[in-house]
């Protein structure tokens, strides 16, 4: 019972029903299984349902600080990937928050598992440029795949290197900046947060429109 005399609500109902989406809700709730998993020394559920089961029947309200820094430690020697590792960790600090409103746990506690620090971001590999050779090799590729997908794939390679755009100002058009009648786009989103236009060759506008 929590400090009040009612009884408490499970923080893993409390905190899955939080999140806003079936994706995260779907994907915290394995997250919190794989902890109790990490924790256990066991293979992972092959289903949601035991998954729920698992992540409700552990005591989240017995974990202090001490155990947070083992339980990361576990982590890391498990995962080498440290974006699941954080989002193992960021799970358990979301449970948590949900124990301590239920007074499950003391507050003071609470603020040491909160302080527990998520694993570094690891650094992405430098890239580099493709020769002409590569280049045309990968435009090839992309233009003999019909689907959806190699039809982007095509209009990506159209407008990044034909046009010279780099990554946020493509994600940043929109069906509006193409003007097909002169080849012609507008980048809202370049250097300086300046407008310009740019043009695309009559090949490259044909990949972009057959996308379209």
């Amino acid at each position: 019972s929590g400090e009040m005399g009612t009884r408490a609500r499970n923080p893993v109902d409390l905190y899955i029903a939080s999140l806003e989406s079936e994706l995260s809700r779907r994907t915290m709730l394995q997250a919190l299984a794989r902890v109790t998993d990490i924790i256990a020394g066991r293979p992972t559920a092959k289903d949601a349902e035991e998954n729920m089961r698992r992540a409700r029947q552990f005591n989240w309200g017995s974990l202090r600080a001490q155990h947070c820094q083992i339980i990361k430690a576990r982590i890391g020697e498990e995962l080498a990937n440290r974006t699941t590792g954080n989002k193992l960790l960021a799970a358990i600090r979301g449970v948590m928050k949900f124990a301590r409103m239920e007074r499950l746990i003391a507050a003071e506690d609470y603020q040491d598992i909160v302080m527990i620090k998520l694993f570094k971001a690891e650094k992405q590999p430098r890239g580099r440029a493709l020769n002409e050779e590569e280049l045309t090799a990968l435009a090839i590729h992309c233009r003999a795949d019909q689907s959806i997908s190699g039809l982007r794939d095509a209009a990506l390679m159209a407008i990044a290197y034909g046009a010279g755009l780099r990554r946020l100002e493509i994600s940043s058009l929109n069906i509006g900046d193409w003007d097909p009648t002169e080849n012609r786009l507008k980048v809202r989103h370049g250097k300086g947060n300046k407008e310009r236009y740019t043009y695309l060759s009559e090949s490259g506008a044909r990949v972009l429109n057959k996308w379209l």
